[in-house]
């Protein structure tokens, strides 16, 4: 005995082998050759951002026939592969003259907050036009710390008087 350990036993059959999420889509193209999956008249896909190449395709192969809405923030990917511009996807789905109409309108943020967020994606890499709020109400004030637990204290103290008392959670003692 080496200390080694054991190396993992190949399955005994396909009906055995262990399946992830990544190889079950890598296993849709092949299976769609065999037999085409049904199709949808309209998918609506939230956070495709996230969507890898072989995910959007397999998502093609579902809305050939039919049409797709993608909406994703990109300045909010959660994966190495997310999008950064809106411009791949529709070429990974094998529809790169597809429109694309960005959705900048937004109803819950008021334009204090949409005005500092739309700060952000430059820095982040994400190639998105500013937001348009409808809110023209709250306000947004910055104070900048280099004392992380302290600046976190002062937010959560600020969110304990603009809470309604039903959302307010208790804040532990550490954090005061």
């Amino acid at each position: 005995m080496t200390g080694e350990p054991a190396a993992p036993r190949p399955p005994r059959s396909y009906r055995t082998a262990r399946r992830t999420a990544a190889g079950l889509v890598l296993l849709d193209g092949p299976a769609g050759l065999v037999e085409p999956p049904g199709g949808y008249g309209h998918v609506v896909l939230d956070e495709a951002r996230d969507l890898s190449p072989p995910q959007c395709r397999a998502v093609a192969r579902r809305t050939a026939f039919g049409s797709l809405t993608a909406l994703g923030d990109l300045a909010r990917g959660t994966t190495p592969r997310a999008a950064r511009d809106w411009r791949a996807q529709p070429a990974h789905r094998g529809k790169p003259e597809a429109r694309m109409v960005p959705l900048t309108l937004g109803h819950r943020v008021p334009a204090a907050i949409a005005d500092l967020a739309d700060r952000l994606p430059p820095h982040l890499g994400a190639d998105v036009p500013a937001g348009r709020p409808a809110r023209r109400d709250g306000e947004a004030t910055v104070h900048r710390t280099a004392d992380l637990p302290a600046g976190a204290r002062t937010v959560r103290a600020a969110l304990a008087e603009e809470l309604p008392e039903c959302l307010r959670e208790p804040v532990p003692p550490t954090a005061r």
